[in-house]
């Protein structure tokens, strides 16, 4: 198929410099004419417009400057390159010509090679342009995907995966279960975890990768997060006969050794799930792998094997796809890692030999919010209301997270809950009723949870009401409206039957006495 030739206007209020401009192109190009500045803008504002321009200065009535400077102040045509024409008598200044747009200038008498070389020129100087204009867009297009993307799996996906990591814990506590459930309830749990790393990994290592990943800190149990990650690769351990040893400050950990530091559950998951399972690999088979969490001066956790980073790999071990020996190894383990570590502000080195193996140490920017070996913080309820007789108000329009909510607060004793799945069932159940909690998921059809929260607050018995508004992922800008509106506070999308509660206990003064 024969390539469409280029359209070139040549605009000269003299028929005998349009004959010789048009003898000379005409050839290689389809020419058009027009004897005055309005008749070729008018021409030029036509569908499809020329390419290329090619002006006389001088014309009667509007000269070439005008025109030009019109061109360019249309979105439409402003990309189309102009060729000004002028005489060589004329007092034309170039600066001017280029100051209202204009690509170039060709001198009357002109020469025919100069014109085919300067419309040649320009016009791929003009592709080149179109073809960027046309890639940039592809990519703005192509973020824009991505953003939307992300914001469907945060929303969509990360709900069902909250269920898959709550529901296995909470049910697990119950004391009829036998071990053959016990086990399969962790299975579960641990598929809704590795799931969780998988889109961490997929969709915030570009975000860590570009500075542009919102942190949301809240205290996280480190060695609670190890204790399941040790347990999920049980048969890696097994298999290698590998001793798993967990320290505290260098001393054996009890086993309900707490840990806390500020940071992202799941992103400390992600993380040390990485770096936990490179140290099982590469230790040699019957050997130790040692976990010491480390207190002060900074809070650190090291990670230490009797293995050695190869030398093929070791100068770019934190590197992207740095991986050596491994069929299926991707080679983002510890980059991404190491991403992870400095997104929650700290940072991953690491020091290997021979003779000493490998030590990965992750270092925070202080140190641990507290060390304990209690299964839980002991907490002061006040002694305001007992849970029994708390009333709150969940809404979501997703009935597996109402559900899923619900069922973890009554495990906790709150009895008196109520559930919209929507604005405007929760706005039929207030007009009723104040309730003394109200739990919202931020996204929603029809009205969203700051929706809510605002219409809350506007209620003259409606300004003291905690607010817990519930999110996969929103903006700083987001949030300062939240804060703006009066939230209480914000639970982050997976979250654990543990986070829930103590959350909730949290806002709200409790009496373990139901008659207070």
């Amino acid at each position: 198929m024969a390539q469409e030739k280029k359209n070139i206007l040549i605009v000269d209020d003299s028929p005998d410099n349009i004959t010789i401009l048009g003898e000379i192109l005409s050839a290689e190009y389809a020419v058009t004419f027009a004897s005055n500045g309005a008749t070729a803008l008018k021409m030029i504002d036509s569908d499809p417009p020329p390419d290329l321009v090619l002006l006389d200065i001088m014309m009667p009535q509007m000269d070439g400057l005008e025109v030009c400077r019109r061109i360019k102040s249309n979105p439409k045509t402003r990309e189309i390159p102009v060729i000004f024409v002028t005489s060589m008598g004329e007092d034309i200044k170039e600066a001017e010509g280029f100051f209202v747009g204009g690509a170039d200038y060709l001198t009357k008498p002109v020469s025919p090679v100069v014109v085919r070389a300067r419309v040649r020129t320009h016009l791929s100087m003009s592709s080149l342009r179109n073809n960027l204009a046309r890639q940039n867009e592809i990519l703005r297009e192509n973020m824009r995907l991505r953003e939307d993307v992300e914001r469907i799996t945060r929303h969509d996906l990360k709900n069902p995966i909250t269920a898959f990591v709550t529901i296995p814990a909470s049910m697990s506590k119950d004391k009829n279960l036998n071990q053959n459930q016990r086990e399969m309830l962790e299975m579960l749990n641990k598929a809704g975890l590795r799931s969780l790393e998988m889109v961490n990994r997929t969709l915030d290592l570009y975000k860590m990768e570009q500075g542009l990943y919102e942190l949301n800190p809240g205290s996280v149990n480190v060695a609670e997060i190890i204790r399941n990650i040790v347990s999920e690769f049980a048969i890696l351990v097994s298999e290698k006969r590998i001793s798993v040893i967990v320290l505290s400050d260098g001393l054996p950990a009890k086993p309900a050794l707490n840990f806390i530091v500020m940071g992202e559950e799941f992103l400390f998951y992600s993380m040390l799930s990485n770096l936990i399972k490179n140290a099982l690999e590469a230790s040699p088979h019957d050997r130790e792998v040692k976990i010491n969490l480390v207190s002060f001066p900074r809070a650190t956790i090291e990670i230490w094997n009797q293995g050695e980073i190869p030398t093929e790999i070791r100068g770019r071990f934190t590197e992207r796809y740095a991986t050596f020996g491994k069929k299926a190894g991707t080679g983002l383990g510890a980059y991404s890692a190491r991403m992870m570590a400095k997104t929650l502000g700290g940072e991953l080195s690491f020091q290997t030999s021979s003779a000493k193996g490998t030590f990965l140490r992750v270092t925070l920017a202080g140190g641990s919010l507290s060390t304990t070996i209690s299964e839980t913080a002991s907490v002061d309820f006040g002694t305001i209301k007992s849970r029994a007789t708390v009333r709150i108000l969940v809404v979501d329009d997703y009935a597996i997270m109402r559900k899923l909510i619900t069922s973890s607060l009554r495990q906790s004793g709150f009895l008196n809950i109520v559930e919209a799945e929507d604005v405007k069932c929760a706005r039929g159940f207030l007009e009723k009723e104040i309730p003394d909690l109200v739990l919202s998921d931020w996204d929603m059809p029809g009205g969203t949870g700051l929706d809510l929260l605002r219409m809350i607050r506007a209620a003259p018995d409606g300004k003291n009401i905690p607010f817990l508004l519930i999110t996969g992922r929103v903006t700083q800008d987001a949030i300062k409206s939240a804060q703006d509106a009066g939230v209480t506070g914000i639970l982050w999308k997976p979250f654990s039957h543990d986070i829930l509660t103590n959350k909730v206990e949290g806002l709200l003064c409790l009496s373990d006495d139901p008659e207070k």
